[in-house]
């Protein structure tokens, strides 16, 4: 999406966002589409709060004025780090004060995808990720290879992991086809292997990459350039996408352990709180 990007470059480069969004805009009920994809993020974040009508929802237009008031507050609260460390920042405030786990009304399925663990493990924990998000790779950094000692490896957990590519990351779509297209040839074992040096080379997803880390997993390489290349799993990434909106997910990482979500890269104690009173629960 043009305006997401052009929204977000203002943010980096600090020029005034408030008079790029009465440039980019022509009417109030103009927003609509840009809100399903960025505002119903930055909601999921924490920035969009405070306001009276309080958060907005995922199809409900956002006048110029709410915007105005969201790009000020990017404006004076905004760090050198740029909109990740903003979001970062925010997302603490609001997982230090506020239960971010909840019962999901309609929990996604695991459909097809790629799984680690025991097929008949007791719990079944669904993550929806984006291969460009910071937050997704503090996970797998920090927090999931504990979750993979103590529950995955042990049969009590079954691990499934979809794709969730934000619209502002330009290349995580990419790299979720890519995935798509390595585990074609190797099945799951070698598409965590590859999604292990996704999170690895985070800044450098770029084609070239992408194609360059799968050298050493693929048995064919020009089968999977051409995977690729044509977008052979686009609408499988997009299916992903459907799915994680129909169970609520609107901002990564986002989980589902059996039919409680959590979202956020949390620490790993409030994972184990969740999946212990879960087998308990058996």
């Amino acid at each position: 999406m043009k305006k997401i990007a052009i929204f977000v470059a203002g943010l980096l480069i600090g020029i005034n966002t408030t008079a790029l969004a009465t440039g980019v805009f022509t009417d109030d009920n103009e927003f609509a589409d840009w809100n399903r994809d960025s505002i119903h993020t930055m909601n999921s974040n924490g920035i969009m709060t405070g306001f009276e009508d309080g958060r907005f929802g995922p199809n409900e237009p956002v006048t110029r004025a709410q915007l105005a008031v969201v790009l000020d507050r990017f404006e004076k609260e905004r760090i050198p780090a740029g909109i990740d460390a903003y979001i970062e920042k925010e997302q603490s405030k609001d997982l230090a004060t506020a239960d971010s786990t909840v019962t999901a009304t309609n929990p996604p399925s695991t459909d097809d995808d790629p799984a680690l663990g025991d097929a008949n493990a007791p719990i079944t924990m669904i993550e929806f990720s984006d291969y460009e998000c910071p937050f997704c790779k503090r996970f797998h950094d920090e927090t999931f290879p504990l979750i993979k000692e103590n529950y995955i490896d042990k049969g009590l957990i079954k691990f499934v992991y979809r794709d969730f590519p934000l619209p502002f990351h330009p290349h995580a779509k990419n790299a979720a086809m890519a995935a798509e297209c390595v585990r074609a040839q190797g099945g799951d074992e070698v598409y965590f292997s590859y999604h292990d040096a996704l999170y690895q080379s985070q800044n450098d997803l770029g084609l070239k990459n992408l194609k360059a880390m799968a050298s050493d997993l693929v048995s064919n390489q020009e089968d999977f350039d051409s995977c690729l290349d044509n977008e052979t799993y686009a609408q499988e990434v997009e299916k992903d996408m459907v799915d994680g909106n129909l169970a609520g997910v609107n901002g990564t990482p986002s989980f589902f352990i059996n039919d409680k979500a959590i979202t956020g890269a949390q620490p790993y104690v409030n994972f184990e709180a969740i999946i212990e009173a879960e087998l308990n629960n058996q």
